[in-house]
């Protein structure tokens, strides 16, 4: 449609009802749209009521990795609230593939008898859990998410936890070189730390952490936002 010729010679007749025309379509083509989001919005609310992790207007969600630390999550989730210090058992930490936004391999918990996963449980608004899955790259097929029976010294809650698609294959024991696809950034590693020691993580744990074999690599901007600076490690 040419829109010039809308507007020339705009007060003749057949230009008052090509405008008119134009009018309801733009009209029709919007209200569809604000149906098809309605439609979405009410959709996405039914399937994530049904969620074990939910709870009022608000989920659970298990932070084991970068999303320890307030700091880091509230980049992206302004609404996350530090419930508790959580305990996931059968799980083992571990760490593989590569991003590029930590410079190193990314975390992910594995499922692994006798293991365990401390980390941070947080209560995020419901309308914000689009946003932590994009966060956890779902729909790049980079991380999945499940629901987990993580404890607390008042309960066990549901939660929200994210793991690798691309999970590793085997476990690595004490005294074992780890491949370089299994090693975090050091900046990464001090994230972990620092959100450990935030959340209250037991001592013996956030002692194994520092220990953790990093690849050296830093990254300025998260090491300035974090103010990890002063984070030290063992390894």
């Amino acid at each position: 449609m040419n829109f010039k010729s809308l507007f020339d010679s705009s007060h003749s007749p057949s230009n008052c009802v090509k405008i008119g025309k134009f009018i309801n379509h733009f009209i029709v083509v919007f209200i569809l749209n604000l149906q098809f989001k309605c439609f979405a919005s009410i959709l996405l609310f039914i399937i994530t009521m049904e969620l074990p992790e939910v709870d009022g207007d608000h989920f659970n969600y298990f932070g084991y990795g970068s999303n320890l630390l307030a700091a880091r999550i509230h980049i992206e989730n302004e609404s996350a609230v530090r419930k508790a210090v959580g305990k996931l058992k059968d799980y083992r930490l571990d760490f593989n593939t590569y991003t590029k936004r930590w410079n190193g391999a990314p975390a992910t918990i594995v499922p692994t008898n006798n293991s365990v996963v401390y980390g941070a449980i947080w209560s995020i608004d419901l309308k914000d859990l689009p946003d932590l899955d994009r966060q956890e790259g779902v729909h790049s097929n980079i991380y999945f998410n499940i629901s987990v029976p993580v404890e607390t010294a008042n309960g066990t809650i549901m939660c929200r936890a994210y793991l690798l698609t691309q999970q590793p294959t085997t476990i690595l024991h004490e005294g074992e070189e780890v491949p370089f696809e299994r090693q975090p950034s050091k900046t990464y590693l001090k994230t972990l730390v620092k959100g450990a020691i935030e959340t209250g993580i037991p001592e013996t744990y956030l002692n194994w952490m520092k220990k953790i074999k990093h690849n050296g690599n830093l990254v300025d901007s998260f090491e300035k936002q974090l103010e990890l600076e002063s984070v030290e490690l063992s390894s």
